[in-house]
């Protein structure tokens, strides 16, 4: 089990974040065909706090943004 903090999230899901998200997309993709459940876990703070971030740093669609990731990660 992997603990995910707010730093991955935010890596992950904001290309704004340039050097740090093609790091966590990478990680990310070593994942692929896990069942992610089994692999990551997580807290509703850090998911929280990771929508917060988005809203208050990204600049472009910050609102759509943050629900989409709250939608991913919830899904």
């Amino acid at each position: 089990m992997i603990f995910v903090d707010t730093g991955f999230f935010f890596a992950l899901f904001a290309a704004e974040e340039k050097q740090r998200h093609r790091q966590a997309h990478d990680l990310f993709e070593t994942l692929a065909g896990q069942k992610l459940s089994d692999v990551l876990v997580t807290t509703d703070h850090v998911v929280f706090e990771t929508l917060t971030l988005v809203q208050a740093t990204v600049k472009r669609n910050a609102h759509a943004r943050a629900v989409l990731i709250g939608e991913r990660l919830y899904s």
